[in-house]
């Protein structure tokens, strides 16, 4: 069984084959089908996330899956973001306050953003334009 065929069994839970398929509006043997890891059509898979009530990350991390069983033997490589939360660091009350919200930031990063970071910490006219930068994202953003 692949990533998305165990993910669909856990989805199904207690539930047979046949009660699953129909509670999700799809046919048994699709349900059989991609537990065993045959390719299931992405509008399928959406509808089983929208009968199934996911949450939005739910049906984004169940997507991926589904992806990465597209690429079969290449998925090895395949890397995704993950969505992270984002912090406001301007809201600093203090110098203490401000490190440990930008070492949780940080921290939550994957390591190549890390030392992305460190290495543009380095170069003062990487840090005189980030004031600028920031002027500029909230411009755009409103």
């Amino acid at each position: 069984m692949n990533e998305l065929g165990t993910r669909i069994r856990g989805l199904r839970g207690a539930l047979s084959l046949e009660e699953f398929a129909r509670k999700h509006g799809v046919a048994l043997r699709t349900v059989a089908n991609v537990e065993d890891g045959v390719p299931i059509r992405k509008e399928t898979l959406l509808r089983i996330a929208r009968r199934a009530k996911l949450t939005k990350d739910e049906t984004d991390s169940l997507m991926v899956a589904w992806i990465r069983s597209k690429l079969g033997p290449d998925a090895d490589g395949f890397w995704i973001e993950p969505k992270r939360e984002t912090s406001n660091l301007t809201d600093c009350e203090d110098s203490k306050n401000c490190d440990s919200k930008l070492i949780d930031k940080i921290r939550s990063l994957p390591v190549r953003h890390q030392q992305e970071i460190l290495k543009a910490s380095d170069r003062p006219e990487v840090l005189a334009s980030l004031k600028h930068l920031n002027s500029l994202y909230d411009r755009l953003k409103r």
